[in-house]
C-alpha cells in the first residue's frame, strides 16, 4: 500500500530538479518568468543534438515534457537524471495536476510515479533552499 493521499488543503513538499542556474533562477523568480537555456540539462543537450542533424527536437523524453508547467517528484533523489538541483516547492495538495504524458492518472498517483506536475505559476517564496546529491542521500521520503 502506498503512502496516503493528502487532503487537498494540506501542505505538500515536492522537489524539483534542474541545473544549478535555474534552480537559483527558481528561487529568484518562482516560474513567474520564462524559462532560460539551461533550464533542463538533458533537454538542451537533446535539441542540440536534434538540431545539429536538422531536425525538430523529439518531444516526451525523459527530461523534455510535454507540458509548460512544473515537473516534480516527491524526494529530491527521484530527479537526479534531469539535473544535479533539487529544490523544494511547497504547495497544497489541490495544486498539484496531471502532466500531458500522465494523462488519465490521478494528480496523487502521477506525483508517486515520479511524473509530478504543478500546472500554474509559482511564487519565489514557494521555492526551498537548493540541494545536491551530498545534501539529500541519506534522506528519508518525506512521505514515509
Amino acid at each position: 500500500m502506498g503512502p496516503r493521499e493528502p487532503h487537498p488543503d494540506e501542505e505538500i513538499t515536492a522537489y524539483h530538479t534542474t541545473s544549478p542556474e535555474n534552480a537559483e533562477h527558481l528561487r529568484k523568480y518562482g516560474t513567474t518568468r520564462p524559462k532560460v537555456q539551461g533550464w533542463n540539462p538533458l533537454a538542451d543537450r537533446v535539441a542540440e543534438e536534434s538540431r545539429s542533424r536538422g531536425s525538430p527536437p523529439p518531444r516526451g523524453l525523459p527530461g523534455i515534457g510535454r507540458g509548460e508547467g512544473l515537473y516534480v517528484s516527491r524526494h529530491p533523489g527521484e530527479g537526479i537524471m534531469y539535473g544535479t538541483h533539487s529544490l523544494p516547492v511547497r504547495i497544497k495538495a489541490r495544486d498539484l495536476g496531471v502532466s500531458p504524458e500522465m494523462e488519465g492518472s490521478t494528480p496523487w498517483k502521477a506525483l508517486n510515479r515520479v511524473e509530478g506536475y504543478i500546472p500554474h505559476m509559482l511564487q519565489p517564496h514557494q521555492f526551498g533552499d537548493v540541494y545536491t546529491h551530498e545534501d539529500w542521500r541519506d534522506w528519508e521520503n518525506q512521505h514515509g
